[in-house]
């Protein structure tokens, strides 16, 4: 089964699959995203006709037969991110951003770090966008708005608080 290919459905299925959308740079680029086979464009030649190179042309052909592989950027190791976790608990406590849950050490392997403004809509790498979340929660929230980010932390917490009542 092949599903009609139209440029925004592309987009929006790369960004689900974790492609961060790139802004493009001139007016032939249809598609710029970042994945872990590192940036791929997409673009539109002279006569109008869209050019997939490489492996934007694989991805193409994944969408087009309903295939959902995960495409997101490699992340950072761990190691790496420790400093980063501490800063933000030092901030904000140690605990889930959506949930209020309490990590047991800045080394909890349940800990994710969420972009508040997700980077498939342009948020940056800035501590002022970071929160932390368990994988579930971060998972759960992908690339939601920033809005519907905090109106589903509100009905985490608001659970969470019918649940601790009963």
């Amino acid at each position: 089964m092949t599903r009609p290919f139209t440029i925004p459905a592309f987009r929006a299925w790369l960004s689900d699959r974790g492609g961060i959308m790139l802004p493009l740079t001139n007016e032939w680029e249809v598609v710029r995203v970042d994945t872990c086979h590192g940036i791929l464009v997409g673009y539109r030649n002279k006569k109008g006709v869209h050019c997939f190179p490489g492996e934007l042309d694989n991805l193409r052909e994944d969408f087009r037969a309903g295939r959902t592989p995960a495409i997101g950027p490699k992340h950072q190791p761990r190691k790496r991110l420790g400093y980063l976790i501490e800063a933000i608990a030092a901030r904000d406590g140690l605990e889930c951003w959506f949930t209020g849950e309490p990590f047991m050490s800045p080394e909890d392997h349940r800990i994710t770090i969420e972009h508040l403004c997700a980077k498939a809509h342009g948020g940056p790498d800035h501590i002022s966008n970071l929160v932390l979340a368990t994988e579930e929660w971060n998972r759960r929230a992908g690339h939601l708005s920033v809005a519907e980010k905090v109106r589903l932390r509100e009905q985490a917490r608001a659970a969470g608080e019918q649940a601790d009542a009963t």
